[in-house]
Formats: C-alpha cells, structure tokens, sequence
C-alpha cells in the first residue's frame, strides 16, 4: 500500500471518529446524563462518560465527518479550530471540556499530517508523469 492509500484509509478512520462521535453523542446510554444534553451552552451529558456534548457540538462533528470523506485539510484545520475555541474558552456555547479540547487537538493535528503526506505522494506522482 503507497504513503498516500495509507494517508487516505487513515483519513478516512478520522471521518469515521468525527461521524460516530456525532452519532452516539445523541444516543442515550453511549452518552451518560442524557436528559442533561442541551442544544447549545453548558451541558451535563458526556459521550461515553468522558467527552461533554451537546446537540450542537454533535452536528458539528457530523459535518466534520461528512467534510473530511472530501477533504482531509479542511477537516483538519476546522478541528484545530475547535480546540482554540475550547483552549480560550470561547466555544462555552459547544460545551467544550478539556477532554473535548485534547482530542480535537490530536485529531486536527493528526488529519493535517495526513493530509500533507497524502498531498506529497500526489505531488510526487505529477512530478513522474
């Protein structure tokens, strides 16, 4: 398997992440205090008892999903987004916590890594054609 088929099945397990964290985020028992999960603004329910959601927060990470099937980059930079939101408490009306923050930090940085490999390997491809 080449560097960019590797970068694009990986890609598409971060699609995955962002379209089953939005889906469970609306399913009683995948989200504990469900009765607490707000539209927007600061909510009890938590996706498996760690990541805070709230209806808004799971649309977003369905959108995420559903951009990063077409763009890794994009998906990559509106993650990193989220985490600045969170980092300078601004995102209080997504219902952002700290584990929010971590993982929309892992997860941008490493969608933008793939992102660029898969760019690179597509770059060299042009380069021998």
């Amino acid at each position: 398997m080449s560097e960019a088929a590797t970068a694009r099945a990986l890609a598409a397990l971060g699609a995955g992440v962002f379209l089953l964290a939005g889906v469970l985020g609306l399913v009683p028992g995948a989200t504990t205090h469900y009765g607490d999960l707000r539209v927007a603004g600061h909510s009890h329910a938590q996706l498996l008892g760690v990541f805070r959601v709230s209806i808004l927060l799971n649309l977003v990470h369905l959108l995420l999903g559903v951009t990063a099937i077409f763009s890794t980059r994009a998906t990559a930079l509106a993650s990193l987004a989220l985490w600045l939101l969170g980092v300078l408490a601004a995102g209080a009306w997504l219902s952002l916590d700290t584990a929010d923050n971590w993982l929309h930090f892992v997860l941008g940085i490493g969608l933008l890594g793939l992102a660029a490999i898969a760019g690179r390997e597509t770059l060299r491809a042009a380069a021998t054609a």
